[in-house]
């Protein structure tokens, strides 16, 4: 038999020729066996120096300890290498628990930190030394300055995060161009400029960008609606202007978000193709109902732009996906149709309708589909009276019926509406007592009062008065 050189070895072989004759020795040498193999599992590859002294002044830069006690630095926290010692990740957006706020101005230019430091931080160019990175996270650091153009020669990355951070400047282009780049997110910084026009602009790759939170202008760039590989894009929260491309508007994605930005334009027989479509706080303008969505929209905010038309049919005639609906604030009129929530809608559960012209009965919302969690029909026109169905939703948390024109009796909220927490009646011309929740149990009897009596007062009548209530129904 050959000879065995581990004791792993030497007692899977006693154990292949019936064992060895002294009691004990099979179960140390499997006792041996299993720590060895813990060991061997424990080894962390060692750094080179090159890679140690460049995750060394990538660290002294953004004010994060070293470890004294660790000389290699793929023992490092956030660090992690392949069995060769090369970096392949760095995620550091986990060792900075002091670093709660997020940034501002305002701090990210002041020139020290409270308690214990100096800040901001910045991102060393030596970063760009790191070749063999393919995953970067750098997020809410407190870094600040410009992003180092030396990153975009890292071309194996495939997923770099510097979110939340004090970031300023341009972004290099050359960030769009890294070959292999399919996630790139740089929201809640202060980058300004606009993003490059050109198809060549964009490596093939790209799949997940958002540059949401930023300081960003000018057009929306056609060249983004090429990308083979795009799945979710946020712009949202910049100052872009101008149309949205259509050929963008019409990708079959899994998220498009643009709104709170300065877009304008008429969107009249568009085709959107996103399941989650953020447009809301824009400049939007035509007949909404003449957009057509993707069967498997599942969110549409549209708040706050000129869009006009009646009641959106995609409401109505939803295939059953549709979550998330918010046309509040646009020029919305007509009256809700009567079938439009039957069969109920299993998974609607969010309903902004608020500052329209809608008007009419509100008895179509009875048939809401029992998963709705928020209801606001606010600053409309609806009239009648408050439907029973409105008031047995079992998972409703916020129901807003404000500055409308209804009328008759408050109805009951607790019966079947545990979750109710936020209710607004205020400017309609309800009357009764609101039941909020059942009634106390009587007092025990007191003594007779000597003052005079009390008149009662009047019955209540809501019309202008406020009526904005936090409830629990027990």
């Amino acid at each position: 038999m050959a000879e065995t050189n581990t004791f792993a070895e030497r007692a899977e072989a006693a154990s292949a020729v019936g064992g060895v004759g002294v009691n004990g020795v099979d179960s140390a040498a499997t006792g041996i066996s299993s720590r060895s193999t813990a060991l061997t599992a424990t080894i962390v590859p060692q750094a080179s120096a090159a890679n140690t002294a460049a995750l060394a002044a990538i660290f002294t830069a953004a004010q994060l300890p070293i470890p004294a006690n660790k000389p290699n630095a793929c023992a490092w926290p956030g660090v992690s290498c392949a069995a060769n010692g090369a970096v392949e990740g760095l995620s550091l957006m986990e060792t900075t628990h002091y670093r709660l706020l997020p940034p501002t101005p305002r701090l990210c230019n002041r020139t020290a930190r409270e308690p214990g430091g100096k800040f901001p931080a910045t991102l060393a160019a030596s970063i760009g030394q790191l070749t063999d990175l393919t995953t970067l996270s750098l997020s809410n650091l407190w870094l600040a300055g410009s992003v180092p153009l030396s990153l975009s020669r890292v071309t194996k990355l495939q997923s770099l995060d510097i979110a939340g951070n004090c970031f300023a400047g341009l972004l290099p282009v050359a960030f769009f161009r890294m070959p292999n780049l399919f996630f790139l997110t740089a929201s809640r910084n202060f980058l300004s400029g606009g993003l490059p026009q050109r198809r060549t602009a964009y490596a093939v790759s790209l799949g997940f960008l958002d540059l949401s939170v930023n300081w960003l202008f000018g057009p929306i760039p056609a060249a983004l609606a090429t990308l083979p590989s795009l799945y979710m894009l946020s712009l949202s929260n910049n100052r872009f202007s101008g149309r949205i491309p259509p050929a963008l508007l019409k990708r079959e994605i899994g998220a498009l978000f643009l709104d709170w930005n300065r877009l304008s334009g008429d969107l009249s027989g568009q085709q959107i193709g996103a399941s989650l479509v953020g447009l809301g706080r824009n400049r939007l303008t035509g007949n909404f109902n003449t957009i057509r969505f993707s069967k498997s929209v599942s969110v549409i905010q549209v708040s706050e732009n000129m869009f006009s038309g009646t009641f959106p049919q995609i409401v109505c005639s939803s295939s059953g996906n549709l979550g998330v609906v918010d046309f509040s604030r646009n020029r919305l009129t007509g009256t809700v149709p009567a079938n439009c929530f039957k069969p109920a809608k299993s998974v609607l559960e969010v309903l902004y309708l608020n500052h329209n012209n809608f008007s009419g009965s509100l008895q179509p919302f009875s048939s809401l589909p029992k998963s709705m969690k928020v209801v606001n029909l606010g600053f409309n026109k609806f009239t009648g009276t408050i439907p029973p169905g409105l008031t047995t939703l079992p998972h409703l948390v916020d129901l807003d019926l404000g500055a409308n024109s209804l009328t008759g009796l408050i109805p009951s909220f607790c019966q079947g509406q545990q979750a109710l927490t936020f209710l607004n009646l205020a400017s309609n011309a309800l009357s009764g007592p609101p039941t909020l929740s059942p009634p106390p149990p009587a007092p025990p009897p007191s003594p007779p009062s000597t003052s005079p009596p009390t008149v009662s007062p009047a019955p209540y009548l809501l019309q202008s008065a406020p009526l904005k209530a936090s409830i629990g129904c027990f």
